[in-house]
């Protein structure tokens, strides 16, 4: 389905992250809504990621929302600028993919970009833990969470991207501050 309402925007990306004004721009924007889709709905669920997106595109965001944007902003960032860095100098030409390069500057190696990405990779999950462990300690406050059918409220990405269960006999396990 295509992303008609966006959470981020690109004036995001230079305010919340260390990330250079000189960045391809068009190029980022292509992620944002792929990103958005793919992640967002596995943290928020899909029924408070819709609630989210209709009051971004009615400018009514209700406090709790307004609260949570920030967590959930710099979550998406980190995770779409990684998908950025893996293509970044790759052109979609119609003769095909092409390598940009410049005669100013020399391109990063693959282990430099690898680098960066799982720094990237790193901050993203940092900010995934605050987003989750911000619902975890708000939920009364976002009931399309708490309640939902898919019981995102009880599961927990773990590394790699995949939920998994916390709690077990004990009870739920909030995610400590990272």
């Amino acid at each position: 389905m295509a992303i008609t309402t966006y959470i981020l925007d690109i004036s995001d990306f230079t305010n919340r992250a260390d990330i250079t004004v000189n960045i391809q721009t068009a190029k980022l924007k292509g992620y944002i809504g792929v990103i958005q889709e793919q992640f967002a709905v596995k943290i928020l669920c899909q029924a408070l990621y819709d609630q989210i997106l209709t009051e971004i595109a009615a400018s009514t965001l209700t406090t709790a929302n307004t609260a949570l944007l920030p967590y959930l902003k710099d979550y998406l960032i980190y995770k779409t600028y990684s998908r950025y860095l893996l293509n970044a100098n790759v052109m979609s030409t119609p003769g095909g993919l092409r390598v940009q390069t410049d005669a100013t500057s020399d391109p990063a190696s693959d282990k430099q970009v690898a680098e960066i990405m799982r720094q990237s990779d790193n901050d993203a999950n940092f900010y995934q833990d605050k987003l989750v462990n911000f619902l975890d300690c708000n939920s009364s406050d976002y009931p399309l969470w708490e309640d939902t059918i898919c019981d995102c409220s009880q599961s927990r990405t773990s590394k790699g991207g995949v939920f998994t269960k916390v709690g077990g006999s004990k009870g739920r396990v909030r995610i400590d501050w990272t």
